[in-house]
């Protein structure tokens, strides 16, 4: 046997052996495309498959060994193999066939008979005869009475590798007595390359209305049931992890899928029975059968002490309840620094004898960082994946809230834009990190929508948070100083410090990023589009802007003349409200339209901020929040502030529910477009420093409620928006 590498490294010498008396044979079979199919006749198994990506390049998607001693001991003998005389289980290893019972199979899986039995076809050494180049025939012969199994059986596999990349294999089973045979190939397919860790984002499809459940054992029972409106469905395209963590009882069962699904199909023609694709290779697998079933299993019992060829582990399906965890936090982050700068106008303005619109520069150049930092973000995931760039975002978070704190040593206003500059960076970065790397982790679909909710949630919660402590912190607006607030830029320091040992020391899969496609067209092309990419522009400074600007005027002695901390507090029932709000549009938001959901918010916050337009400013209301009495203790209590003020943060619920309302009427129709678009959004976001500045520009020149007539235009153009600018007039542009 010449030692000739084959296309995916292995080597013939590394299977040649002398099992059960008989010689195992390596067998490479390669086409006119460069494709490559390696077999072995123990356990006539297929042990790599070579197959072009996207790229060209080829990539090996099944798992296995790199020699025959790890498949004579491997802790999952079935890679690849041929399964007999009987795949699959049989209840309590017995079973009736023309009025006799054989009851002697054995017992190798729980209650049941899985596989064949101990010494099941995978375990054995065909007698392999190759064809030609491109084909190979393998036969074994079972006794009578082998595994407790009747007649001798006769079994052949031939293994066929096509010029169109087709891998065929043909079963054929002759007995000399009634017997029960059921053979099937057992290949682990990972159409990223049998070394990546996740399958998750491969998107199946299964031609089937039908699967039979399971009973804890996975024997199956009862009648056949519909897969409609269970996590089972993949009649439309899915993706494996999408719904396989969801507390349904099939897959509580099994750990995940491990299913029969029965065909739509009469007969035992040829037909498509599935088909599954990889976005990370490009690499599409589409399954032909006779018969009227196919097993869809997704590896649920593997673990990371199986180590596959190239020293890969293959591991079991986990959970990431650490990394969900830090991210979680980290999309709590992004509100945490982010509402730092508003509430520091109040100081920026007494220490530095800054103007309203000077005051707000540290929130104008936290947000300007997006529209530098939105298209790069994106593409430094591609480059170097999501979790260097969180770990890199995460750096750049602690380097900006550090100059800021250094700003207060040295009291210099620059520093401190230039900190909240930088800071701005860290937040778009995780912005375009967290998302996604929750929806991974949560194995997407509603699970990892749940994930990304409850980052939301902390977020909200942040956001209600901060301007309260900057308030409670500051106290005396007259004494006002960057350095009063150093506790909460130290907590943002040591949480941004924690998370990043934690990720750094953790394996995490890597959501799909793709690559770099040039298309005839772009988002821009759609004028729906275009109008919505201003109207996240318009909302984000309308969500910063209100509050930013209320905290303002309501610390003002000639204006709200409150302490900061009512300010403070004052402001942070505004983002409070906004949790509230989104916590009701998520449970509204399956039986309301985002066009209604919008169209409705605009108008209510339309009125509330034309209310607090015309109010006196002299009108006041009781509001609950924390107040400091005459020794300078903090303590709760109804307080007066300007009714203004009350209009004002009632905006909050409605602004809760506009991003999402915004996002899905832009991308509606886009296609292949949604992912630029995506990434266009987050430049957009740069809003909430443009608005919110040229609003305070405007309190300046005139007075606080004059320049709130920013955001009641803002409202109205959301409203168009809704009615009107929504409308794809671009049907024309192909988008598939």
């Amino acid at each position: 046997m010449e030692n000739i590498k084959s296309v995916s490294g292995l080597s013939p010498l590394d299977y040649q052996k002398e099992v059960d008396g008989k010689t195992v044979i390596f067998c490479a079979l390669r086409n006119n495309k460069g494709s490559e199919l390696c077999v072995t006749n123990y356990g006539a198994k297929i042990v790599s498959l070579m197959v072009p990506d996207k790229e060209g390049k080829l990539v090996d998607v099944v798992l296995g060994h790199a020699n025959i001693d790890d498949y004579l001991n491997s802790g999952e003998p079935t890679f690849g193999a041929t399964c007999g005389r009987y795949a699959n289980r049989i209840a309590k290893g017995k079973f009736q066939l023309d009025g006799e019972t054989y009851d002697k199979l054995a017992i190798n899986n729980g209650p049941n008979s899985l596989h064949g039995g101990l010494r099941g076809f995978h375990f054995r050494v065909w007698d392999m005869k190759q064809i030609d180049d491109q084909s190979v025939v393998m036969t074994y012969i079972s006794a009578d009475g082998e595994e407790g199994y009747p007649g001798e059986l006769k079994a052949s596999v031939t293994m066929r590798l096509t010029d169109e990349n087709e891998v065929v294999l043909e079963y054929e089973a002759t007995t000399t007595r009634p017997t029960v045979v059921n053979l099937t190939n057992h290949s682990y397919f990972n159409l990223s390359g049998e070394g990546d860790r996740y399958i998750g984002d491969h998107l199946l499809k299964i031609n089937a209305d039908h699967y039979l459940p399971t009973d804890e054992t996975a024997i199956p029972f009862g009648p056949l049931e519909p897969v409609a409106d269970t996590p089972m469905d993949f009649r439309q395209p899915h993706t494996i992890g999408e719904r396989i963590n969801e507390p349904f009882q099939q897959l509580i069962y099994g750990k995940g899928y491990d299913h029969c699904y029965a065909l739509n199909k009469e007969g035992n023609e040829l037909s498509l029975a599935a088909t599954c694709h990889s976005p990370k290779t490009g690499i599409r697998m589409e399954t032909f059968t006779t018969e009227p079933g196919v097993q869809l299993y997704t590896a649920n019992w593997l673990n990371d002490s199986i180590i596959g060829k190239n020293n890969h582990p293959y591991p079991e399906q986990k959970t990431y309840t650490l990394p969900i965890v830090m991210m979680v936090i980290l999309f709590a982050m992004i509100a945490f620094v982010t509402n730092l700068a508003a509430p520091m106008g109040i100081v920026l303005k007494n220490q530095f004898g800054a103007s309203n619109f000077e005051g707000m520069l540290g929130n104008f150049a936290n947000f300007a960082a997006y529209l530098f930092m939105g298209i790069p973000a994106g593409k430094l995931i591609q480059k170097i994946g999501y979790k260097k760039t969180a770990l890199l975002g995460i750096v750049i978070g602690f380097i900006g809230v550090g100059i800021q704190v250094l700003s207060g040593s040295v009291g210099s206003f620059g520093v401190y834009v230039l900190g909240a500059f930088i800071a701005g960076f860290c937040m778009c970065i995780l912005n375009t990190v967290v998302n996604p790397m929750l929806n991974t982790l949560g194995g997407g679909g509603n699970k990892g929508n749940q994930l990304i909710q409850l980052g939301g949630t902390l977020n909200s919660l942040c956001a209600t948070i901060v301007p309260m402590l900057v308030g409670a912190l500051v106290g005396d607006v007259t004494k006002a100083n960057i350095t009063n607030v150093y506790p909460v830029m130290y907590i943002a320091m040591a949480i941004f410090a924690v998370i990043f040992i934690v990720l750094y020391f953790v394996s995490i899969p890597e959501p799909y990023a793709t690559k770099n496609v040039k298309y005839e067209h772009s988002p821009w092309a759609f004028r729906h589009f275009v109008l919505g990419a201003i109207g996240i522009g318009v909302y984000v400074g309308l969500e910063v802007g209100i509050p930013g600007t209320m905290i303002l005027f309501l610390s003002d002695p000639n204006a709200g003349n409150v302490s900061a901390a009512t300010a403070g507090f004052v402001g942070g029932t505004y983002w409070f409200l906004m949790l509230i709000g989104r916590f009701v549009g998520a449970t509204i938001g399956s039986k309301v339209s985002s066009k209604a959901m919008l169209s409705g918010a605009s108008v209510i916050a339309f009125c509330l901020v034309l209310l607090a337009i015309f109010s006196p400013i002299t009108s006041t209301v009781s509001m609950p929040v924390l107040e400091t009495n005459a020794t300078g203790a903090l303590s709760f209590g109804m307080v007066q502030v300007p009714i203004n003020a009350l209009y004002l943060v009632l905006c909050g619920l409605c602004t809760s529910v506009m991003w999402g309302g915004i996002f899905n009427l832009a991308v509606e129709g886009l296609g292949k477009y949604v992912a630029a678009a995506s990434g266009i959004f987050m430049m957009m976001v740069c809003g909430g420093g443009i608005f919110p500045q040229i609003q305070n520009a405007i309190a300046d020149a005139t007075s606080y409620m004059t320049s709130y007539w920013v955001p009641a235009i803002s409202f109205a153009y959301l409203f168009f928006y809704a009615m009107i600018g929504s409308k794809n007039v671009n049907k024309d542009i192909p988008v598939d």
